[in-house]
């Protein structure tokens, strides 16, 4: 997830829209297509003071460009072996919750899901279909583009229950990855880390992930995010950052244009 630009919401995550402003800073000629300059500047306001979201419970207040939440790389440290909640011979996981829009369509798969994002430059994130969520938890399976995705990212993340903060890793076909980071109120997406490892395969084949959130040892109040790909622990992360529960995302961008994820084997542990 890269750049600035302003949020969408639909059924199950939100949409960071691309194409309505990219790293460059260059703004879309649609909004101004037939518009009068009176509708031009009530847009304008109505994007400062709530991100272009059509969801009412969304922040009235102005969104920032802050970098995100500081970040301490700590030593690469394997997660915690945590108690399998669901999914991978525990209770199944009902992908069939999970609801298709305009934008993204699911289609169960035997052992997950298939998300397909179908505007280009779109990054979107939607919960796992779990019970409860934990104050410290683990994600993990097996990630893979079918269609498309060379130039886009897939990956697994937590969030909150209240969806209102997002933590994804997400890997790339070149071999790099990286730590974005999501709030409601903010005016982007940020990556707070990233890096690259040959542990990583291309896109197009299957990444074994896990990503582990929860509180950190320590730095009372904050989080650590550990992340895992194929076996081998990339990084190890104090984020400042505190929430008290959090629950298992599958994450995709379309980065490149239209394409399909698959999302395979994923569970859901508490540590």
């Amino acid at each position: 997830m890269h750049g600035a630009a302003a949020w969408n919401w639909s059924p199950g995550g939100w949409t960071l829209a691309h194409d309505q402003s990219d790293r460059s800073g260059r703004r879309p000629l649609v909004i101004t297509v037939l518009v009068s300059v009176l509708l031009i500047a009530t847009l304008s306001t109505l994007a400062l003071t709530h991100g272009l979201s059509s969801d009412s419970s969304s922040s009235g207040a102005s969104p920032t460009t802050d970098p995100g939440p500081a970040v301490t790389q700590n030593s690469l440290t394997p997660a915690p072996t945590g108690t399998l909640e669901m999914g991978q011979g525990s209770a199944p996981i009902p992908w069939d919750r999970v609801t298709s829009d305009s934008q993204q369509t699911f289609a169960t798969v035997p052992g997950g899901i298939e998300m397909t994002i179908h505007p280009s430059g779109y990054d979107y994130w939607t919960p796992v279909p779990v019970d409860n969520s934990f104050t410290s938890t683990s994600v993990t399976g097996d990630v893979q583009f079918v269609s498309g995705g060379s130039d886009s990212a897939i990956g697994l993340g937590c969030a909150s229950p209240d969806e209102t903060t997002q933590l994804g890793f997400h890997l790339f076909d070149d071999g790099s990855w990286t730590l974005a980071y999501y709030a409601r109120t903010a005016s982007a997406i940020v990556d707070i880390d990233s890096g690259s490892s040959p542990a990583i395969r291309p896109t197009s084949q299957v990444n074994a992930l896990s990503v582990h959130c929860g509180p950190a040892p320590d730095d009372p109040g904050g989080t650590v995010v550990v992340l895992t790909v194929n076996g081998t622990t990339v990084a190890n992360d104090d984020v400042a950052l505190t929430e008290t529960a959090w629950q298992p995302t599958i994450d995709q961008c379309s980065c490149g244009g239209s394409d399909t994820g698959r999302f395979t084997q994923v569970a859901q542990y508490s540590d």
